[in-house]
């Protein structure tokens, strides 16, 4: 057994949503599609008034969420904290204009992930504006999923 703090995903969360919508904004200002464009221009919106909640939320709770989890457990949440994406990669413009779907999928993915953890970890911990958030960023994936299958659709009618 191993001692976690709950709220090393809620940082994350906060940290995460904050470079993810600064992402989205910049992938808005250097593509020309405009449909592509304001996609990114309103997920960047969703994930900053997701980093809003997470911010209320944290300061609303007590500082200590700290559960024992089994070694397996604190293991794979540990690794998902510390290989998240804006932890582990440099972002250069060329290579995520060129696979900014790709790398919308990995964060919404990850955001996925990390919400249902919190969720599943902390049940108490504002059960309502998390399920909120679950939801929008599931609509998200859902958003960047779509927008990939059209893209290669465009592309084999070429």
């Amino acid at each position: 057994m191993k001692q976690f703090n709950g709220m090393e995903i809620l940082n994350l969360l906060v940290e995460s949503e904050g470079k993810v919508a600064a992402l989205y904004t910049d992938l808005s200002e250097k593509i020309t599609n405009e449909k592509a464009r304001n996609l990114f221009l309103k997920l960047a919106g969703d994930e900053l008034n997701h980093q809003k909640m997470y911010e209320a939320l944290m300061a609303d709770l007590d500082q200590d969420l700290t559960i024992d989890l089994e070694d397996e457990d604190y293991d794979y949440i540990d690794s998902m904290i510390r290989y998240n994406y804006f932890r582990t990669e440099s972002l250069r413009d060329k290579d995520v204009k060129e696979n900014a779907l790709l790398v919308a999928e990995k964060v919404e993915r990850d955001a996925v992930m990390l919400v249902q953890e919190v969720m599943e970890l902390f049940p108490e911990v504002a059960p309502k504006e998390m399920k909120k958030i679950l939801k929008e960023e599931k609509k998200h994936l859902k958003y960047v999923l779509q927008s990939q299958q059209d893209a290669m659709v465009k592309n084999l009618m070429l």
